[in-house]
């Protein structure tokens, strides 16, 4: 009777655990049948995925060939901004130069204007990461001003408004170079700009604030001719308002108009910075002339460079 029932027992123990372990063996050797769905399954993600990718390129470069267009109209605001959109949805804007490589940019000016256009507003407005990813290929921007500018000076029609989108373009891509060497940090730990023209790290050495403003003066140099070229009369233009090429310049003059806006924000944070330094620095010096510590007429240098820089009100007015 007892081993019997043990018996029993122990048989109805094993019955409730070969279950139990032939799951277990299943979880840890899966069977030939479960292998299969799963990589089905993977399949059908990488399938998915990849008509996804399919479809957000197809998408953007619809957006990208309707910014970048032949036709002598002016650029929408909410087609340039789709692309800004796309790059940050993107995580990716190495595919804007690879879009305006594909276009006729070396034959047609209208083309290559707006293809400018648009790499500006996208140095603007999209990831800080921007220059530093557009300078593996900055030879885009460096073919475009070479290219227009030798148009512009051999063309044949001289003083004509196509000689005068020429030479648009071509300083327009200089002018998107000299921006892309702001935002690009060439010495480790020495900082740069982003595309709004804040500095990324604090500068405390008047020495500093002395070479960023410097920098971002000569920038502020290129950027006004370029915008008073764009709305200059050419030779047959003595109507701006009959103008095709107009309707082109007008996106481009209001992110100029922008992009000088930000300069001058950026300009007047470190005039004043400096102001403050070089009031300091010549409170310091009387207390330690008066003290006889130090000559009267001994000046640092970065001191000498600022109260000349400070001085030069027409260069400031002019840019104001």
């Amino acid at each position: 009777g007892p081993a019997r029932r043990a018996k029993g027992r122990s048989s109805a123990a094993n019955e409730q655990l070969a279950p139990a372990a032939s799951s277990a063996s299943s979880w840890a050797h899966p069977s030939a049948s479960s292998s299969s769905r799963s990589g089905f399954r993977g399949l059908r993600e990488r399938v998915r995925q990849s008509f996804q990718d399919g479809a957000n390129t197809r998408a953007r470069q619809r957006c990208f060939l309707k910014v970048t267009d032949g036709e002598r109209q002016i650029v929408k605001e909410e087609d340039w901004r789709k692309v800004v959109s796309e790059v940050w949805e993107a995580g990716d804007v190495r595919w804007v130069l690879e879009r305006v490589k594909e276009r006729p940019i070396s034959t047609d000016p209208v083309v290559a204007f707006k293809c400018v256009f648009v790499m500006h507003r996208v140095l603007q407005q999209g990831p800080p990461e921007t220059a530093v990813e557009w300078a593996m290929s900055c030879e885009v921007c460096e073919g475009l001003a070479s290219h227009w500018a030798r148009a512009a000076r051999e063309g044949a029609s001289k003083g004509t408004q196509a000689e005068h989108c020429a030479h648009a373009v071509a300083e327009y891509a200089r002018l998107i170079l000299m921006k892309m060497e702001l935002m690009i940090e060439r010495d480790a730990g020495r900082g740069c700009f982003d595309g709004c023209f804040v500095f990324d790290r604090h500068l405390p050495e008047p020495s500093d604030s002395l070479e960023a403003l410097a920098v971002l003066l000569n920038y502020a140099e290129r950027l006004m001719p370029l915008a008073l070229h764009m709305v200059s009369p050419s030779k047959d233009r003595r109507r701006p308002d009959r103008s095709d090429y107009l309707r082109v310049y007008l996106p481009a003059v209001i992110a100029i108009i922008d992009e000088a806006w930000l300069l001058l924000c950026a300009v007047s944070l470190f005039v004043k910075d400096l102001l403050c330094q070089v009031h300091q620095a010549k409170r310091y010096m009387a207390i330690a002339c008066s003290a006889r510590l130090a000559p009267a007429d001994e000046k640092p240098p970065w001191l000498q460079l600022s109260q000349h820089l400070l001085a030069a009100q027409p260069r400031f007015s002019r840019f104001h």
